[in-house]
């Protein structure tokens, strides 16, 4: 396969109406997350399901769970970030039972066998990827130069990992650096220690973990980058809300500045990271760039449709509904991983 295979741009396109049958339902998922099933919490559109992400130079093929699977067959794979980590792994998850139902979950971790196939599909909670604590009063203690040990412990048993971040570096937080304390976030209430804006702590932690990763692990990395929440009318705890019911137009799309820096930010450290890799191919660290296809979809997620939406919750503008636009990042996984284990890549 051409190295254009691994060079398609999927942040460039527009979705367009797709009427082919979704990959899934909640009655045809057994592992279905109920707090993002907007249908069965009470959704009464459905037109949101029938879009399909069209890149501008490349074709993206409908998802084919039994190819997914035999290309990850004796092999386990992880994804590691905070709960739009775990948004995507779900909808993987049930994507891929469709081809093994008799899948099995873990009792007590987010883990996931595959029988058919011997695959294994883990779900690892740590929303900053860095070692950090959260006091009583939810300051955020972040050792920016030290990967959290809730994966970094376990890395070396998974051939994939796909790791992300986002919105839990807006946080009060204290950063340290060797040890040290170095800097506080901006709005922290610590004379004397200088004073440092969110997304400079952000850019600190995705610098050092990609080099961490680029550095020790010995898999294939995925670098997904951050989605885009679509409140309207006040914030998430101002009653914000996301009631549309389509797409934005090419024309119509836009990315708030705080996205499009945050998107930046993990595109260079990528891309120093990966400048960085001398022992073996650079193609074991991919990015899987899906903020611009996000931002074009208001229309995905659950908003009061929620499993636990009591009266005062906030609407949820910030995951996406299952089945929606998250099936999307793990179409755009099979296809860039197809290539690298099928022969035209690299060997693990």
């Amino acid at each position: 396969m051409s190295q254009a295979v691994f060079e398609c741009e999927f942040w460039r396109g527009e979705w367009i109406p797709d009427s082919d049958p979704r990959l899934y339902t909640n009655k045809s998922c057994k592992f279905m997350d109920h707090q993002r099933d907007c249908i069965a919490n009470g959704r009464p559109d459905k037109d949101y399901l029938y879009w399909r992400w069209k890149p501008s130079d490349c074709d993206l093929s409908r998802f084919d769970a039994s190819a997914f699977l035999e290309m990850m067959r004796g092999k386990k794979l992880a994804f590691v970030g905070d709960s739009l980590a775990r948004n995507q792994g779900s909808s993987l998850v049930c994507l891929l039972t469709q081809a093994d139902d008799d899948a099995e979950k873990d009792k007590w971790q987010l883990k996931w066998f595959f029988p058919l196939y011997n695959f294994t599909l883990t779900i690892f909670w740590s929303p900053f990827l860095v070692q950090n604590s959260i006091d009583k009063d939810g300051v955020s203690t972040l050792h920016l130069d030290v990967p959290d040990p809730v994966w970094s412990d376990s890395l070396h048993e998974y051939d994939i990992a796909i790791f992300s971040t986002g919105y839990w570096h807006f946080r009060v937080s204290m950063y340290y650096i060797n040890n040290t304390l170095f800097a506080v976030s901006h709005n922290a209430d610590t004379p004397n220690v200088t004073k440092l804006e969110f997304l400079g702590g952000y850019r600190l932690t995705m610098e050092y973990m990609l080099q961490y990763i680029a550095r020790e692990y010995q898999g294939v990395a995925v670098v997904r980058t951050v989605t885009v929440d679509h409140f309207e009318n006040g914030e998430w705890n101002q009653g914000g809300t996301c009631n549309r019911t389509r797409p934005y137009a090419a024309r119509d799309a836009t990315l708030s500045w705080r996205n499009a820096e945050m998107n930046k930010m993990q595109i260079e450290a990528f891309d120093k990271a990966r400048a960085s890799v001398t022992n073996g191919s650079p193609l074991k660290l991919l990015l899987l760039n899906v903020t611009y296809s996000a931002s074009m979809r208001p229309d995905g997620h659950p908003g009061s449709h929620r499993s636990d939406n009591s009266e005062g919750s906030p609407n949820d503008c910030v995951h996406w509904c299952v089945p929606g636009p998250v099936d999307t990042w793990n179409q755009m996984l099979q296809h860039s991983l197809t290539p690298i284990f099928t022969g035209a890549g690299i060997t693990l």
